[in-house]
């Protein structure tokens, strides 16, 4: 009896490593900018493995679905409108604890460093240089009606939500087929896969004059509204234009 509950006491504990070994995640750095080397799987949580797709998600949506997820099973979840937000929200950010979308500026900056199509391991592009390298698999996209994925099965091209838009319905889009990597963009109804960079939500923000736009609300780093300006620490300024600045207050 004795090696028996010894047994499973060891079977338990490799599982718990296996699984923590799995959502550890350093990133590597290409640039000045840390990327994860998975996609986001569920919400929160990094797939297995980098040739792993993860889930497909609509821009600012924490519902997530997988290829083969059939439309029943959505239960309204799945959006028939963009979410209508000029951001990705901090509560709605997919990303482990630590982790955000990227901006467009820092895709680009991805596609400037470089790379190649690739079969290994799965049907993707591979951008940067030397030990310093990030592989995309190439998972197409799931349709607004939830019914069809296009690319996914094929495996010949792969999107990636950007945390920024080009008009209120239309957030940018990073994209690659065999020959290269673009910036373009999309309705947010559509799904599409997540890479996220190292850093918070509010750690990447445009400074502006309080002159030129009116004030619309002050948030916490983690994106809970505040009621007004705190007296001192750090907090995120909102404004009517759509931009942030982020204020330390002594």
């Amino acid at each position: 009896m004795k090696k028996k509950v010894f047994t499973v006491t060891i079977a338990l504990m490799s599982l718990c490593t296996t699984t923590a070994f799995a959502q550890e995640e350093t990133g590597v750095k290409i640039g000045d900018i840390t990327w994860a080397t998975r996609n986001v799987d569920a919400p929160n949580t990094f797939a297995a493995n980098p040739q792993n797709p993860g889930m497909f998600y609509q821009w600012n949506r924490t519902a997530a679905f997988s290829v083969t997820d059939p439309m029943e099973s959505i239960g309204g979840k799945w959006a028939d409108v963009a979410s209508g937000a000029q951001e990705w929200e901090a509560a709605n950010n997919v990303c482990p604890a630590g982790w955000r979308p990227p901006t467009k500026e820092e895709f680009e900056k991805l596609i400037d460093s470089g790379g190649e199509w690739t079969t290994v391991p799965a049907n993707g592009f591979r951008f940067g240089s030397g030990a310093n390298t990030v592989f995309f698999p190439a998972a197409g996209e799931r349709f607004y009606d939830a019914t069809l994925v296009e690319g996914s099965t094929e495996g010949l091209w792969g999107g990636y939500w950007t945390s920024e838009l080009r008009s209120a319905s239309q957030p940018y889009l990073f994209a690659f087929d065999k020959t290269a990597g673009w910036i373009s963009y999309f309705n947010g109804r559509e799904g599409y896969n997540v890479r996220c960079v190292k850093g918070d939500i509010g750690t990447s923000v445009t400074t502006v004059s309080a002159e030129s736009a009116e004030i619309v609300g002050y948030y916490s780093v983690t994106g809970q509204r505040l009621l007004q300006a705190p007296e001192k620490g750090l907090y995120i300024i909102k404004y009517d234009n759509g931009k942030t600045e982020k204020v330390m207050k002594q």
